[in-house]
């Protein structure tokens, strides 16, 4: 359970995904980036990583997967 509405969830899938399409970030970076509370964002990160919408580089770089 994330305890997100799914609204929230959205917002926060969004600004994510806007990020990683077009840069590969820290996790720490994109949590300073997103602008929303960071364990609600550490929340959506991880969702995405479980479901392989967001992988991890080599070098630990977070990148969106197309």
């Amino acid at each position: 359970e994330l305890d997100l509405s799914k609204i929230e969830f959205d917002k926060i899938l969004e600004k994510i995904k806007e990020i990683l399409l077009h840069q590969t970030t820290t996790v720490e970076n994109l949590v300073d980036s997103i602008n929303e509370k960071p364990e609600r964002t550490l929340k959506v990160i991880h969702f995405l990583l479980d479901n392989k919408k967001i992988v991890k580089t080599e070098d630990g770089l977070l990148t969106w997967w197309n």
